[in-house]
């Protein structure tokens, strides 16, 4: 029970990133604004974005040696499950750049 709470919580951890970015979202250029976004920690579980077209900065278990290295891409295309191996997702956030509405 107490790791599905873990998962649940990130999970809306995730949604309210998701709604305070879009709130912030520049009307003019549909862009995020260039400000250090907080990184969520992730310990696996379904993807947390219910935005269908979200972008996502994450590390994995292999980059967090490094504090500067992340990837970007699709929220849909990352594997968001564990599976103990260094491409686990360990940390995410929205990217700073997302496709127009």
């Amino acid at each position: 029970m107490h790791v599905d709470l873990i998962k649940q919580a990130e999970r809306l951890e995730a949604i309210a990133a998701e709604l305070r970015a879009e709130a912030s979202r520049d009307k003019s250029t549909g862009q995020l604004p260039l400000v250090e976004r907080p990184w969520s920690d992730w310990s696996g579980g379904k993807n947390p974005y219910t935005n269908k077209s979200a972008v996502v900065d994450y590390r994995t278990k292999g980059m967090v040696a490094r504090a500067d290295s992340f990837d970007t891409a699709p929220a849909l295309a990352l594997i968001w499950r564990h599976y103990d191996n260094a491409g686990d997702i360990v940390q995410h956030r929205l990217a700073a750049e997302q496709p127009a509405k």
